[in-house]
């Protein structure tokens, strides 16, 4: 089974405070800069922020660079306004320049939606599956879509009600995942051990209000080699970090997503690599662990599906 490589172009950016930037005279100009009214705004509207700085400027200038570069002047006494009036619509990464002889602050991506087009990202619910044992064992596994072709999705909460045979709900458990990126789709799954009844079905919720943004989590698919381990089901893979940055290894996620021999969803789960630092060039292995709940299929898990995220470290 061939390594899945990482390459450059698979960029994971969670930070919302970009790094200091370096020079002669960083040093002497801006120490922070914080977006206001966030980094998503339609076009001809204002970005709103306010410059934090060691000295005192009459003028900044932020720079948009994308499919087209744009500059803007403005003055950085207190809560700024930026207008993107002459701006076209677009993801953009930005700087701002305080000072002549001042060195240029990264200050991340702002995206411009076009005028019509909703800033609200959405997490879809698309396909999902379950399965559950005797003993209250339950394993989760679905399939989530941004249907937003500008904006990102911070992170997503998923409500999930378990349904005893009366159609009770036995208990609601809720659950933090990471986000996606623009027009994408990305799996995910996990488990609950030991509920108090038998799960007889599950309802699912899923929200994203208020999570439109600059900054996603990128997933790659990997090969996964699914092998049954008496009550486990241990998929294994390796993955090759082709990227110039090292990425880390317990910050990563590889998400996992089962079928039965019918095409059924059958559950999931989340893990993470061994090795704490993943550096270029590097290959290594993986391997989850997932209850081997066995469903209605002819078996548990016919096929494997795994997409990685990695979370490169800043130097």
């Amino acid at each position: 089974m061939k390594a899945a490589r990482i390459f450059t172009a698979v960029v994971l950016c969670l930070s919302a405070t970009a790094p200091m930037a370096t020079g002669a005279h960083a040093s002497n100009t801006i120490s922070q800069v914080d977006w206001e009214s966030g980094r998503v705004v339609k076009a001809g509207k204002a970005f709103h922020v306010s410059v934090f700085s060691r000295s005192s400027f009459d003028k900044c200038r932020m720079t948009f660079r994308g499919k087209s570069k744009r500059s803007v002047t403005f003055n950085p006494a207190g809560r700024s306004k930026i207008s993107t009036r002459r701006i076209p619509a677009g993801k953009y990464e930005t700087s701002l320049k305080c000072g002549k002889r001042a060195t240029p602050f990264a200050t991340g991506p702002a995206i411009i939606v076009p005028k019509g087009k909703s800033r609200n990202p959405t997490c879809d619910l698309v396909e999902y599956g379950v399965t559950s044992n005797s003993r209250g064992d339950t394993s989760i596994g679905m399939i989530l879509r941004n249907s937003n072709p500008y904006v990102g999705v911070g992170s997503i909460t998923i409500v999930a009600n378990l349904i005893n045979s009366q159609g009770s709900i036995i208990s609601t458990e809720t659950e933090l995942l990471r986000g996606m990126g623009p027009g994408t789709d990305r799996i995910a799954g996990w488990n609950l051990y030991g509920s108090s009844e038998d799960v007889a079905s599950i309802e699912l919720r899923t929200d994203c209000r208020g999570q439109g943004s600059a900054y996603w989590p990128e997933y790659v698919n990997v090969p996964a080699q699914p092998a049954e381990r008496g009550a486990w089901l241990e998929p294994t893979g390796t993955i090759t970090n082709d990227a110039r940055r090292t990425f880390s290894g317990l910050e990563s996620k590889i998400v996992l997503l089962t079928r039965d021999s019918s095409g059924q969803i059958t559950g999931g789960d989340e893990t993470s690599l061994a090795e704490a630092d993943v550096p270029p060039g590097a290959t290594v292995r993986w391997s989850g662990s997932i209850p081997a709940l066995r469903g209605t299929g002819t078996t548990y898990a016919a096929t494997v599906q795994a997409q990685f995220s990695p979370e490169f470290i800043e130097r």
